[in-house]
């Protein structure tokens, strides 16, 4: 099911980035935060578990929300939050990119690693996620690696 869900999700999202062929994000020097506008939806309930999902392949409550770089990516509304970043249950989204779940494993009560499939810019990579929450969860420290190689850490605040 979750295969399914995955695959009519890309499968949407491709048909709207059009015909453009992936570019080297490495030589361009782009970061797994850049990417398409394409919207996931995300529940960023702590109840949210969608059919088929085991609750150990979600990210768990305490990381869910809107997550800021600094003060002003939080403020509703503006059009420039490029250091903005939402989690859901089964997904993550950037000021230019989405990514959908694939997999999700809790190291320890502060710690997550999840894999996920991103899209942006007509553009598809996979990373791996370690999210980890500190300062009673005000905090959140993301460090991603994919083909391209190690991306972070990168700091966030909880958006209020």
């Amino acid at each position: 099911m979750r295969s399914a869900m995955l695959m009519l999700a890309l499968a949407a999202l491709a048909a709207c980035s059009g015909d453009a062929a992936p570019a080297d994000r490495t030589a361009s020097g782009d970061d797994p935060s850049a990417g398409a506008t394409a919207p996931v939806p995300l529940d960023t309930s702590p109840a949210a578990t969608p059919a088929g999902m085991a609750a150990a392949d979600e990210i768990p409550p305490a990381f869910r929300g809107r997550w800021g770089m600094t003060a002003a990516d939080c403020e509703k509304g503006r059009s420039d939050a490029k250091g903005l970043m939402t989690l859901g249950a089964t997904g993550a989204r950037f000021y230019e990119s989405a990514g959908v779940l694939e997999s999700a494993s809790r190291r320890a009560p502060d710690e997550v690693g999840a894999h996920f499939a991103f899209t942006g810019e007509g553009m598809t990579w996979r990373t791996q996620e370690m999210l980890t929450l500190r300062e009673n969860g005000d905090v959140l420290v993301r460090s991603s690696t994919g083909p391209d190689g190690q991306f972070g850490p990168f700091t966030y605040r909880r958006c209020r």
